[in-house]
């Protein structure tokens, strides 16, 4: 694939780390790759990794680098971690407990991975340099120039384009992977954040404007079909089965959840203050809002509209993950050195996990990474 111009094509430096065994002894080799959450700490090189149907610590996997960005391959097999501030990425194998890095040509603040789990993009948003990496090979496949100043990314549903939003752009800018060149542009103002929706045919965008309205896209079209205005938000999420979006506001301390089929918000709900982040559950009838100020769990039920309750936590939340079958919430706890199992069903704490350092984010195996 040609690569374009202003960011030549450079083949990647991969060097074998020693394998590094789980620090463990006692733990058996076998790792159920799709039943394992792997847990980040910050100013740590290690992450825990836990086997979450016996909310058990199986041990710690040292990565040679701090991982502040973490994502995931189809199937777990691999995980790739990025410090955001070397050129290197840590590519890993859960089974083996293998470690490789991979130098890159640019240097990577995001890493995004397609819808398949099959191509990640590892980004530099300051400078807009992209990577595009063949996940099971961990072979650079092409490399372009987007724009300065990035903000959002999200693969199309077959992965052949990239929809980018960016501070430099008015609206969001749709690159051809295979080409890495500019195919459109979705007119708006310039979008702060943009997610995809479970379907993988449409999208959200929050915009820069005035009113941070909320843009639905159809990402086959490149049409915008609706939009939600009035509702501030930090960041736009979708629940898992695609039927509501759920709108935090860290400065009102507030949570509004949309109908995504009307496009019509609900009333304002009373949250906390800095809730930036929001997780669905049981076939989207519940709705988990971490705020970290308040050490504590809002939780919703999204099919009456309002919120139901609230779980205190031991410390200061990080960024969490739902189980496949949506039944739990795992969640770290910064202060504790712990992971906190939720069931979403009974809608409450039912028990811990203990980690240890200060644990900031908890991701699923199989999950791709996304916590969007």
């Amino acid at each position: 694939m040609a690569a374009a111009a202003g960011f030549n094509l450079l083949r990647p430096s991969q060097t074998d780390a020693a394998v590094t065994p789980l620090s463990d002894a006692s733990v058996t080799p076998q790792i159920d790759s799709r039943r394992t959450l792997i847990v980040t700490a910050r100013d740590s090189t290690s992450v825990a990794l836990i086997a979450f149907d016996e909310n058990r610590l199986l041990g710690h996997l040292d990565l040679g680098l701090e991982p502040r960005e973490l994502r995931v391959s189809d199937g777990g097999v691999l995980i790739a971690a990025a410090d955001r501030h070397s050129h290197q990425l840590a590519f890993a194998e859960l089974a083996t407990q293998k470690v490789r890095h991979v130098d890159l040509p640019n240097r990577p603040t995001r890493l995004v991975v397609s819808p398949d789990g099959a191509t990640l993009a590892a980004i530099d948003d300051d400078s807009g340099q992209i990577a595009l990496i063949e996940f099971g090979s961990r072979r650079i496949t092409l490399c372009f120039q987007g724009p300065a100043h990035i903000r959002a990314v999200i693969f199309s549903p077959d992965a052949a384009l990239l929809f980018v939003g960016a501070g430099t752009v008015q609206g969001v800018a749709i690159f051809d992977l295979a080409s890495g060149r500019l195919a459109a542009t979705i007119d708006s103002p310039p979008v702060v954040d943009l997610v995809r929706s479970p379907n993988g045919r449409e999208g959200f965008a929050i915009t820069a404007d005035g009113e941070h309205s909320i843009l639905h896209l159809d990402l086959k079209s490149r049409a915008i079909l609706g939009r939600i205005t009035g509702r501030p938000a930090a960041a736009v999420f979708t629940t898992g089965f695609g039927r509501y979006l759920l709108l935090p506001d860290p400065d009102a301390g507030t949570m509004t959840i949309a109908s995504v089929q009307s496009l019509q918000p609900g009333p304002l709900l009373a949250a906390g203050a800095g809730v930036s982040t929001a997780y669905s559950a049981w076939f989207d009838t519940v709705a988990l809002v971490p705020s970290a100020p308040a050490h504590k769990v809002f939780v919703y039920d999204l099919e009456a509209g309002r919120k139901e309750g609230v779980i205190a936590l031991g410390g200061r939340p990080g960024f969490g993950s739902t189980s496949p079958e949506g039944d739990k919430f795992y969640l770290p706890v910064e202060d504790s050195g712990e992971v906190v199992v939720i069931d979403t069903r009974d809608r409450r704490q039912v028990s811990t996990i203990s980690v240890g350092g200060v644990p900031v984010r908890a991701v699923l195996a199989a999950g791709y990474g996304i916590c969007h």
